[in-house]
Formats: structure tokens, C-alpha cells, sequence
């Protein structure tokens, strides 16, 4: 994927495209099959018929509440990606907004589709493959897959679990090293990020910083401990909640001289991303307690679960990293390369803008 990533946009949207419609063509199928075997009466007796009970967040406490928001941040995570590539999107103006809208809404019918089959097909006692049997909690899909949709049906879901995990990593370098080319035209970090491909016009040093970074992370925790690598899994919620508050409260802030200038402007620049943030800091705050606990999860680091540690650990590795850059990029962190006024800059050559040359 990170060289898919280098070779272009093109080809990365192709690959995409093609995984993507895999995923949802079976988990749609794998659904309706699913759920007519339930109300035909041939799932099985452990089968239970949907209810809007299940829809319900009410007798939720709060930790339960912040559990759910932290793991729909996880897995709604990705979305975002077509708002990365902005510059690189036919009809810039309105594709990539009608993307992210079009995307969340396909996410939320796909999760609710496939949560209430599974389910309805599996049932909630707690022997056989019932979702309370503690045995089904690693792996519900494998579980339920055979018994509920037959042998084949069950591969092809396993595949697309598969296909799933290859098409995420790309929609975690691609953005990022987006990200990086963005922060680099401003002056926020090291002029290398800005290297363009003179062919294939990417990020081309971004992506490879990206790619090979997340590989590393993966082969390293692999051979620590397989417990390890599910644990900074199970973390990423926090990371993914607090780039996404700070971004909220960030919005608030950058155009905080323009949210009385119309109706508009209060609600989409200064309400909605403030009131975002607040939900994305309490969510981060609620869960952060949680896994502090060294029962949470696999690992633990004395006193302190291993899942806090690998998700606030590496959010303060950032922290000397923003210190480095203030001390040798100073006009961003003084205000000077991005504010209100600033126009919209992007490297076309590889070179930064005449503004940042210097």
C-alpha cells in the first residue's frame, strides 16, 4: 500500500475503489442473507428477531458511553481520507465535502446493517455462538460465519475482514502524508516533506516516511508481543479522539474573528466544531480513565494498563518532536505563515512557495 501510495493518485483511487466495493458488496449480501434466515425461522433457535430496544444509548453509564464513542471514532476512522486529497479531486469545490458526507452515511447503514444481523443471527446467550459466550469475543465473525451463512459464505467474509485491514493502511499513509505536505508549505516542519515526484506527482518523501514508519511500528510490536500489537489496537481510539478534538477546538480558534459575521459562519465555524471537541475530549477522558487499569486490556506496565500507556506514550513522543520545530521553524509557531489572511498554498514542483523560501 505505501507503494501503491507513491505511484499516484490515480492508482491508489483505483485500488481503493475496487476494495472497497468488495467489502460492502459481501457485508451487504452476508446481511440480507442473514436476516431472511432469521425471520424465515431456518437461523436457528438461538436466533432473535431485531428490536428498537437495540438502538437505544439510554441505560448506558458513562464509561460505557465513552467506550462506544472511542470505538466508533476507531472504526469510523478513514472516512476522512477524500478531505486529504482535496487538491487532487476533480471539482475541488464540492466533491470531496460530498464525499465525507456520502461516506459517513454508507459507514453508518453498513455498521448498522451488519451489527443487527449478526446479532439477530447469533443470539445473546451465552454458549454456542451466542455473543455473550465469552469464547466468541476475539472473533464473532468466524464464529458465527459457518453455522449462520454456510462454508463459503464464511471464507468470503474472512477475506473481506483481510481486504479490509489492506485497504485501512492505505487510508492511514495517504492522508498523512498529505497531511505532512500540508504542514510543510506552512513552515510547521522540515522542507524535505514537500518533495514531489517529478512523475508521479506525490508526497513522495511524506509517503515514504509514513509508510515505512507504520511498517516498523508493526514489525516491532509484533516481535515484543502479539498482546502488545492488539493493545496499541485498542489505543488508537484515544489518538484518532484527540487529533480530531484538538482540530474542532483549532477550528473555533482560526476563525474566531468571523463567528458573529453570520448565522452561518456561528454555527459551522464556532457551535458545531466547539461542541465536537467537547464530546472528543470527554470521550478521550472517559476511556483514558478506563484503560489506566491494568486489567484493561492485555498488557500492563506495573500499576498502569498497557493500552494507556501505548496511547498516551506516543501522543507525548510528539511532544519533543513539536518542541524541535519550534525551535527551528519559529515563524509558524509565531503565527506568521498561516492565520486568517493567509492564502491557500500548494507546491506544485517539489519547491515551496517564494513566501516560505527563505
Amino acid at each position: 500500500m505505501t507503494y501503491i501510495s507513491y505511484r499516484g493518485i490515480v492508482i491508489s483511487e483505483r485500488v481503493q475503489a475496487v476494495l472497497v466495493s468488495f467489502q460492502f458488496i459481501v457485508l451487504v449480501v452476508m446481511s440480507v442473507i442473514a436476516l431472511v434466515r432469521v425471520y424465515s425461522g431456518s437461523a436457528g433457535p438461538q436466533a432473535v428477531h431485531p428490536e428498537l430496544s437495540w438502538f437505544s444509548p439510554f441505560g448506558l453509564s458513562a464509561q460505557e458511553f465513552a467506550a462506544g464513542v472511542i470505538l466508533c471514532i476507531f472504526i469510523y476512522w478513514g472516512w476522512d481520507s477524500c478531505l486529504a486529497v482535496t487538491e487532487e479531486t476533480k471539482d475541488a469545490d464540492k466533491t470531496p465535502g460530498r464525499a465525507a458526507l456520502i461516506s459517513t452515511v454508507i459507514l453508518l447503514f453498513t455498521y448498522l446493517i451488519v451489527a443487527v444481523a449478526i446479532q439477530a443471527s447469533a443470539g445473546f446467550a451465552d454458549t454456542g455462538i451466542g455473543l455473550a459466550n465469552e469464547e466468541n469475543s476475539d472473533d464473532v465473525l468466524a464464529i458465527v460465519g459457518e453455522p449462520v451463512l454456510g462454508v463459503v459464505m464464511a471464507y468470503v467474509l474472512l477475506l473481506t475482514v483481510a481486504v479490509s485491514a489492506a485497504s485501512s493502511t492505505q487510508t492511514t499513509i495517504l492522508p498523512t502524508a498529505r497531511g505532512a505536505l500540508a504542514m510543510v508549505v506552512y513552515g510547521a516542519i522540515p522542507k524535505r516533506f514537500a518533495n514531489i515526484h517529478h512523475r508521479y506527482r506525490t508526497p513522495s518523501f511524506a509517503t515514504l516516511v509514513m509508510g515505512i514508519t507504520s511498517i516498523g511500528f508493526y514489525v516491532v510490536l509484533t516481535v515484543i508481543s502479539a498482546n502488545a500489537l492488539a493493545d496499541s489496537i485498542a489505543s488508537l481510539g484515544l489518538a484518532v479522539a484527540f487529533y480530531y478534538g484538538i482540530t474542532a477546538f483549532s477550528c473555533v480558534w482560526y476563525f474566531r474573528r468571523t463567528l458573529f459575521t453570520s448565522a452561518r459562519h456561528f454555527f459551522m465555524r464556532g457551535l458545531l466544531p466547539l461542541l465536537g471537541g467537547i464530546g472528543m475530549a470527554a470521550a478521550f477522558h472517559e476511556s483514558a480513565k478506563d484503560m489506566i487499569d491494568p486489567d484493561y486490556g492485555f498488557t500492563s506496565f506495573g500499576p498502569i494498563g498497557g493500552v494507556f500507556v501505548i496511547g498516551v506514550g506516543m501522543l507525548a513522543l510528539g511532544v519533543p518532536l513539536m518542541i524541535a520545530c519550534a525551535v527551528r521553524l519559529r515563524a509558524f509557531f509565531r503565527g506568521e505563515t498561516l492565520n486568517e489572511d493567509t492564502p491557500i498554498l500548494v507546491p506544485e514542483t517539489g519547491e515551496l512557495p517564494a513566501a516560505l523560501s527563505e
